[in-house]
């Protein structure tokens, strides 16, 4: 994998043993699993907001 060449999609998709479709397409957003717990995978949670993000 060549570092300077991000895949489209999920940054993460080469090394994870869960990649689907959706990884390899749609880039990930953070997203919020738990009370202070957070995950930038589509399999978890719901996006956060924008506005959530910033603050």
């Amino acid at each position: 994998m060549n570092l300077l060449e991000v895949p489209q999609g999920c940054r993460f998709q080469a090394r994870c043993d869960r990649v689907h479709e959706a990884c390899t397409r749609v880039p990930t957003k953070l997203r919020q699993i738990e009370h202070s717990r957070f995950s930038n995978c589509h399999l978890y949670g719901e996006p956060i907001a924008v506005a959530q993000e910033l603050s």
